[in-house]
């Protein structure tokens, strides 16, 4: 794993997969809230993904977990669980670092599987989850360390 600064599209631009962190939710139509960071630049670039994530969201609910979009080397990657009295408020609130440590327990078996798979992503939760950058690498480290440099981490500002 190698932490570096850069445009974590550029890394996309360049054949990596990229982490798309989001929220285990969806609205009365099915559609997954991405209205900040990486999600949203991720909805911007491709706009039916909040409609086909959302339904991947509704049907598998709280067990959502890491799913690898089948045409797109996008990669969704739940920061914040799903909000059980109101799926489409599960994007307002913070990311929970245990969902993250299984997020990235997922993440490393999809690498795992894939030993051509090359992988770019923020700190997770970093951003609109509220999280600490330093309560987030243990958990990266712990569980994608031994990723090398198939997986950066980029550090840069939304």
């Amino acid at each position: 794993m190698l932490i570096e600064s850069g445009d974590l599209w550029d890394a996309f631009t360049n054949g990596w997969h990229i982490v798309v962190t989001t929220n285990i939710g969806w609205d009365a139509n099915g559609v997954n809230n991405m209205g900040a960071g990486v999600a949203l630049q991720a909805a911007i670039r491709f706009p039916d993904l909040p409609g086909w994530y959302g339904r991947r969201c509704r049907r598998t609910g709280a067990s959502t977990g890491v799913i690898v979009h089948p045409e797109r080397r996008l990669i969704l990657f739940p920061v914040k669980p799903l909000k059980l009295r109101c799926s489409a408020d599960s994007w307002n609130q913070q990311a929970d670092l245990g969902l993250i440590e299984l997020s990235c327990g997922q993440l490393a078996d999809v690498l795992s599987g894939d030993s051509g798979m090359r992988v770019a992503m923020a700190f997770p939760g970093c951003g609109n989850g509220g999280l600490s950058k330093r309560a987030v690498r243990p958990i990266l480290e712990k569980s994608l360390g031994g990723f090398g440099a198939r997986l950066r981490v980029i550090d840069w500002a939304q």
